[in-house]
């Protein structure tokens, strides 16, 4: 991925958007917001004839990203963001010790600024526990106010616009690893959204590629990454039990690989290839939406309306593509950038709209449940991004409120037979021609110390 927005091709159409609260009167509105209603049927609309997604199984699904996962416990709290300041299209990782920081922003929809703190925590490396107090993992105080804050202007949405850098004067960070970064409202003991974050050494070198898998049944669906790591001078007793790797495509932690062992050991070097393990099913090319500029239709918009002071943005229909021919297009990997036509401060003049998205089949998937995926929704599963099924259109469908700029999603589904594993390629399908970010992280489990630490950290592409 180059670190500029993507050139994305648009079919721009000029369409007329009406500001109805200035010409109508008081029973029109009621009107006009009642065929709203009807004309954007979502996931958070009332309407009888469709078929919800089943709570209870969602509240089992998210149980552990409520617990270690990137997760947004308030529905006001929107548009999380953890990169590199000097790239905002970087993935939430940090070299330790090397000057660079991470910035956190994000937005409260409120009226009214309110104050928030934010604690740090290690865990280790499957984000299944802690493995480090504070005083272990860092310096400086354990639990920090958010300091920077500013409030948006000319959007018919009013929020706050957070942003906080990592490390910095309060708090600094001594030792590699996972980390999860909680977001707490003052006076408040449980956080209103977490991020999972990574800090890496270079102890160790890495090289790899990223080939199509020509193994049967293979081939036309799946990567094979073969890769050698180089210890250096760091001392192993055993690299079978001390390292473990794990290789993230988009640095998805829901498509993680992990369970490598070395085919050989050579001095330093150590040789993963030839096994199941290095196979990945590519996945597909995340769908795209530009909702950048509200005056006219852009990329999978069918229609914009402006109903009292909020926007309705309508998209076109999608359909499964499992068996529908690659086409390359130019995606974000499943990330989201802000912006908005002629404005120089899009964070704070971006207006929040409602989206309405529709996927059409024929049949639900009656033993399960299925999400719009993507940094849009956290990379998680949770009530706020379940779809409802429509039985008389149909078709799936869901609203979310979005900040107004480019971003990426996918249909994946969640099925009872598969123990609710997440499946990226049922509706989606998985082509070798696919472009992909391949993330690894080598991991030392340190018996000594009880830490988990990163001890090496790359990044490999796919058909670049």
């Amino acid at each position: 991925m180059n670190k500029s927005l993507p050139t994305i091709i648009r079919r721009n159409q000029p369409i007329k958007v009406k500001d109805c609260s200035k010409k109508v009167n008081s029973n029109l509105t009621k009107l006009l917001s009642i065929s709203v209603f009807l004309l954007f049927s979502g996931a958070h609309i009332i309407n009888a004839q469709s078929i919800p997604a089943d709570t209870s199984k969602i509240k089992t699904i998210t149980e552990d990203s409520r617990k270690f996962g990137n997760f947004t416990f308030e529905p006001h709290i929107k548009t999380i963001k953890l990169t590199n300041p000097e790239w905002e299209m970087s993935y939430p990782i940090l070299a330790l010790g090397s000057g660079h920081k991470l910035q956190l922003t994000f937005d409260v929809l409120a009226d009214e600024s309110k104050s928030y703190s934010y604690q740090l925590f290690h865990l280790n490396s499957s984000w299944t526990g802690l493995d480090a107090t504070f005083y272990e993992f860092g310096t400086g105080f354990e639990k920090n106010e958010i300091y920077e804050s500013e409030a948006s202007y000319s959007s018919t949405v009013p929020y706050h616009h957070y942003k906080l850098e990592l490390p910095n004067d309060d708090i600094q960070l001594k030792i590699s690893g996972n980390y999860l970064i909680r977001v707490y409202e003052d006076g408040k003991k449980t956080p209103v959204f977490q991020r999972r974050f990574v800090v890496y050494e270079n102890r160790c070198s890495i090289s790899g590629r990223v080939d199509r898998a020509m193994a049967k049944n293979h081939g036309s669906t799946s990567h094979k990454i073969s890769f050698e790591i180089t210890t250096h001078g760091l001392q192993l007793s055993d690299p079978y039990s001390e390292l473990e790797v794990k290789i993230l495509p988009n640095n998805n932690w829901h498509r993680a690989h992990e369970g490598f062992q070395p085919l050989y050991i050579k001095g330093d070097k150590l040789i993963y290839a030839d096994k199941d393990e290095n196979i990945f099913d590519a996945g597909n090319e995340y769908r795209t939406i530009n909702i950048k500029d509200l005056a006219y239709e852009a990329l999978m918009v069918e229609s914009i309306r402006r109903i009292n002071t909020d926007y309705h943005v309508k998209l076109r229909p999608d359909e499964a593509r499992r068996y529908l021919r690659y086409q390359d297009h130019q995606d974000l990997n499943g990330q989201f950038f802000i912006e908005k036509s002629n404005s120089w401060t899009p964070e704070l003049d971006a207006d929040y709209v409602n989206v309405y998205f529709t996927l059409q089949v024929k049949q639900p998937i009656l033993s399960g449940i299925v999400f719009v995926y993507g940094a849009l929704t956290d990379y998680t599963f949770s009530s706020a991004n379940a779809m409802n099924y429509n039985p008389q259109k149909k078709q799936y469908e869901l609203r979310i409120k979005l900040k107004q700029g480019f971003h990426d999603y996918q249909y994946v589904a969640l099925d009872a037979y598969y123990n609710y594993k997440p499946d990226f390629t049922t509706i989606e399908g998985s082509h070798w021609e696919t472009k992909n970010d391949y993330i690894m992280y080598v991991y030392y489990k340190d018996f000594q110390s009880g830490f988990h630490r990163v001890v090496g950290f790359t990044r490999m592409q796919s058909n670049q």
